[in-house]
């Protein structure tokens, strides 16, 4: 049952640089016993505030040009050697380099990376700062925090994020490519620490507030095998416990673990999911133990008494690799766990989405056992839609034999699948698509993925295509519907180049314009209004921007809107925006409509407040929270054709 895994090989590759490293260290140490003494005084940590040199740390710089002169070649061929600055060659390059210059050369050797006019990446220059400052800190401690306080600023202190990602459709996150990269301080007081622990505390105390969580975060590093109260121990006497945990959690990331079970009751009381290191470790641990006794761990899993995250994402992380080994024992252990909508989908949607990659027909067979009704409306399509996204053709050409129900999941899936490589081909395969809903879902798929892929491409061919008006207009207007949010404009000029209307007699730049005033704001949608094709489909598009206006108290720039339009447009505008305005400020609103000039207009906008509609299984009006005399000022305004219809409700 076992096998190599990502998470594996990353360990691995870790292990080989740790190897290189702890090589590395023991040739320094055995070397710093030969080296001759230097002379001079030991530089001053950060503002001359940090502890001074002690007697024992004399100066590591240059003592003789000459072979300064010989290290700066030597590094000028280690640069001209790798290309490939992030790869383990360049590591073991640098450790090679570093051990051969003496400690007498390590300060000035220092002080040259930190010329910008140097031509190193920052990945070259921050390994030869750090194995130089490794090198340093065995016989110089304090001289390398002084450095490396000093310089660790730049430093990028990670190449990926500490924080998990909330989003439920996002699992535990795979290891980084490569290994984290470690502050320079957090590297020197990782060495010191290793040889004189009280030490290192000690000056890692006067440090500012930031260099002393990285000094905390290289010594933790350093005590391997230490219990966790020990750790706490340290990390409360500088300032921050959480750094115990999760240095005590890194200890169970390793490739072999010797008993998983005991690792899951040491580690699943302290990781949290919302932390991607802490969800490598619950991962690897419980890998490893699915590993070895199999899928009937989650049992286990479910009955511990940890947070119900932790809980939840472990138990995914162990089915969908059951899934490879026991896709139907998997899936019904997966069956008998209780649905909790609080936690993300039922485990046995991620089990028959990870089945139908492997074996889809096995998948969508078993589906044959369930009987409750709503995962008799999810499982369905999450089989089809995987299915239908590896084997797109298959799915196209066989819809008819899956129910009608699930040709839309269908054919989206297979079609945004095959316009990753075809574009053009998913394009016009989807304009055949009989279903009305089935060829909506389809073609929005295609035109995102081919937007994201050639807009050029994508746009040429909406509007170029021989089809209907009414399916061209569709096409427009998911085509901007989608583009609006990166490129405003150029949305908004295509939608104003149709000639076609969409629903209720509109021109689609109302809707981009609506858009545009909620994400952009109302001012970037005013100055577009201008040039809005003149007629209801202005009206309508003055009136989107005039309800977000209204929304945010600005009531009578609302009303100076509407009354720069043309009667014709007054009598979409006014009605459009009433119910709005009722809800927001209904005093304001009375005293607008008196200022409407026309008698029809003003009544037709009264008139919208007395309309009825229905909300849950009730029928409101805005003049129901309306007092009296309010209704009395609406009734003022009508018409007697219009007050005949509120009669005869």
């Amino acid at each position: 049952m076992k096998r190599p895994s990502v998470f594996f090989l990353l360990l691995l590759s870790i292990g080989i640089v740790l190897g290189i490293t702890s090589a590395f260290l023991l040739n320094l140490l055995m070397s710093s016993h030969d080296s001759s003494e230097a002379s001079g005084v030991s530089s001053s940590l950060e503002n001359g505030e940090s502890p001074s040199t002690t007697e024992h740390e004399q100066s590591s710089s240059l003592d003789a040009q000459g072979d300064f002169d010989s290290h700066v070649q030597g590094l000028k061929e280690v640069l001209a050697m790798f290309h490939v600055e992030d790869s383990l060659d360049l590591k073991a390059a640098v450790f090679s380099y570093v051990a051969k210059v003496p400690q007498n050369s390590l300060g000035a050797m220092l002080d040259l990376l930190t010329d910008k006019s140097l031509s190193l990446s920052s990945r070259t220059r921050y390994e030869l700062q750090r194995a130089l400052l490794e090198k340093l800190a065995i016989s110089h401690p304090r001289e390398a925090v002084g450095y490396a306080v000093e310089n660790d600023a730049s430093q990028p202190l990670a190449a990926v994020s500490a924080v998990a990602s909330t989003s439920l459709a996002l699992r535990f996150a795979l290891p980084p490519s490569m290994p984290t990269q470690t502050s320079l301080v957090a590297a020197v007081f990782n060495v010191w620490a290793t040889s004189d622990l009280d030490e290192a505390v000690s000056v890692a105390h006067d440090l500012d507030e930031r260099s002393r969580t990285l000094a905390l975060e290289g010594i933790l590093k350093s005590q391997v095998g230490v219990s966790l109260e020990e750790l706490r121990t340290i990390a409360v006497d500088l300032g921050n416990e959480q750094y115990a945990i999760d240095a005590y959690l890194d200890s169970f990331n390793t490739e072999y673990l010797e008993d998983p079970r005991i690792a899951w009751t040491e580690v699943s009381p302290l990781a949290s999911t919302r932390s991607l290191p802490h969800e490598w470790v619950l991962k690897n641990v419980a890998l490893q133990w699915y590993d070895r006794e199999g899928v009937s761990i989650v049992d286990e899993i479910q009955a511990s008494e940890v947070s119900s995250s932790v809980k939840s994402e472990t138990t995914r992380v162990v089915l969908w690799r059951a899934v490879e080994d026991a896709p139907e024992e998997a899936f019904r252990l997966a069956l008998k766990i209780p649905i909790d909508m609080r936690l993300g989908m039922p485990y046995v949607h991620d089990v028959v989405s990870a089945w139908a990659n492997v074996d889809p027909q096995a998948a969508y067979k078993a589906l044959d056992e369930i009987d409750d009704p709503f995962l008799l409306d999810i499982l369905p399509r999450a089989v089809v839609s995987t299915w239908a996204w590896n084997d797109p053709h298959y799915v196209l050409d066989n819809l008819a034999d899956f129910p009608p129900e699930l040709h839309a999941d269908a054919t989206a899936s297979a079609f945004g699948s095959i316009s990753l490589q075809a574009p053009l081909e998913a394009a016009e395969r989807a304009l055949k698509v009989s279903n009305p809903n089935a060829r909506s879902e389809a073609l929005s798929q295609v035109l995102y993925v081919w937007m994201q892929l050639d807009l050029e491409a994508a746009v040429s061919w909406v509007e170029s295509v021989e089809t209907t008006d009414r399916q061209r207009f569709q096409l427009l207007e998911t085509l901007t519907s989608w583009l609006v949010s990166d490129d405003p404009l150029r949305a908004f000029e295509l939608a104003r180049n149709e000639k076609a209307l969409g629903w209720n007699d509109t021109g689609l730049e109302a809707e981009i314009i609506d858009n545009i005033a909620w994400s952009d704001g109302v001012e970037a949608a005013v100055e577009l209004l201008d040039r809005v094709r003149e007629g209801r489909t202005r009206a309508v598009a003055t009136a989107n921007v005039a309800e977000i206006m209204i929304n945010n108290g600005d009531t009578a720039r609302a009303l100076t809107l509407g009354l720069d339009l043309p009667p014709s447009e007054q009598e979409v505008f006014f009605p459009s925006v009433a119910r709005t305005w009722a809800e927001v400020d209904v005093g304001s609103l009375l005293e607008s409509i008196e200022k409407i000039p026309t008698t029809e207009v003003r009544s037709k906008t009264a008139l919208k407040l007395f309309e009825k509609w229905r909300v849950d299984n009730y029928t409101i009006a805005p003049v129901d929270s309306l007092s009296e005399s309010q209704v009395e000022l609406l009734k003022q305004q009508l018409t007697d054709a219009d007050r005949a219809t509120i009669d005869q409700q």
